[in-house]
């Protein structure tokens, strides 16, 4: 029954969840970058007050790619993507701290589809976990969100290793101004 319910909450995701890949997605490298990429304001009542639609609001949303390594066929995160998810950490203590997140998993589409949505939800949660043992501000557990989208949205081709390495990624997408008050 877990299996059904995996896929059933999947196809729910495709269906309600609008697709927001870019195709100019930045992958960035420095705490400057992504404070300057992620403070651009964030769009209110999306799909509401400009006609546009609610995924093409989204796809305006501020957000950087990080090509973060892991074991193969884990969520376990590899010691040399630690120095730039040290550089999020620092972003997210400093400039960043009273921005909501959403850490977006996204996989290459080796595999079957249901196993690739569960391993980018894995390896995005592994980030946000990571994330909050650099004991970041502003109750950080409920700032920074994860969301899983396995191989719904490639960017880039995976009929090549190049290709398939970017679509392997995680996405910071800025979401809203964070406040302690509900």
């Amino acid at each position: 029954m877990k299996t059904g319910s995996l896929l059933l909450s999947f196809w729910l995701l495709i269906i309600t969840f609008p697709l927001y890949a870019a195709d100019k997605l930045e992958f960035v490298t420095t705490e400057s970058e992504i404070t300057t990429r992620l403070s651009k304001p964030v769009l209110k009542g999306r799909g509401f007050t400009d006609g546009r639609g609610v995924s093409e609001n989204l796809a305006d949303d501020p957000k950087v790619g990080a090509i973060i390594q892991f074991d193969l066929d884990s969520a376990v995160i590899r010691s040399e993507s630690l120095p730039l998810l040290q550089e999020f950490a620092k972003a997210f203590k400093n400039g960043l701290k009273n921005k909501k997140i959403m850490i977006a998993g996204h996989a290459s589409s080796d595999g079957d589809a249901a196993y690739n949505y569960g391993l980018s939800y894995r390896r995005a949660l592994a980030v946000q976990e990571f994330l909050l043992q650099q004991k970041l501000p502003n109750d950080a557990e409920r700032r920074l969100t994860v969301q899983a989208f396995g191989e719904t949205q490639p960017i880039d081709s995976n009929e090549t290793e190049a290709g398939r390495e970017k679509n392997r990624r995680v996405e910071f997408i800025a979401v809203g101004e964070w406040s302690s008050e509900p």
